[in-house]
């Protein structure tokens, strides 16, 4: 997603800021790209452990039979048992709304329509697409989305914060 690497690159940046001036200070080498990369990496999966501990607890206490995908969405399908299955290059007729943990609605389809998204292709969260293609149309789905697999570190315009898990419910409409 373009957002994490916008992410990483800022990251890099500040790290590198501070880390000249500090070294600056008392004469150190002034860390390499490899080291502030490494450093990064660690920062990060440090977050995804925490963040992880953090949905484990909510998905235990709120939602006891969501899945656990391999990036770490937790996800709960509820089928129609009728319709196609989604792949990746498809255009996904979606409604959809996003809640924070604390229950606050941020967006709704309600208000603007259904979306039409193509999977693996727009600019949204990464983890909404790999949501997508464990449905099938007429699905709905409640997931649990660690920050890292939606609006990461710079949230969304004001009203995603940053480093939120968000919690979508979509319902998949169409597939064209």
């Amino acid at each position: 997603m373009n957002w994490n690497r916008l992410s990483l690159l800022l990251l890099l940046m500040i790290l590198s800021a501070h880390s000249c001036k500090e070294k600056a200070k008392n004469n150190e080498a002034v860390p390499t790209e490899s080291e502030l990369k490494d450093k990064l990496i660690e920062f990060n999966k440090s977050k995804v452990k925490t963040e992880d501990v953090i949905i484990d607890e909510l998905v235990e206490t709120s939602y006891p039979e969501a899945i656990k995908s391999e990036t770490g969405i937790r996800y709960i399908i509820y089928p129609s048992n009728n319709g196609r299955k989604s792949n990746s290059e498809d255009v996904a007729v979606i409604n959809y709304r996003i809640n924070l943990t604390n229950g606050k609605e941020i967006y709704s389809t309600k208000t603007t329509g259904p979306e039409k998204i193509r999977i693996g292709h727009e600019d949204v969260a990464s983890g909404l697409h790999e949501s997508l293609l464990y449905m099938s149309t007429g699905d709905s789905a409640l997931v649990v989305m660690p920050s890292n697999r939606a609006y990461g570190f710079t949230g969304e315009s004001g009203s995603i914060p940053q480093n939120a898990i968000l919690i979508y419910h979509i319902e998949l409409i169409d597939l064209e």
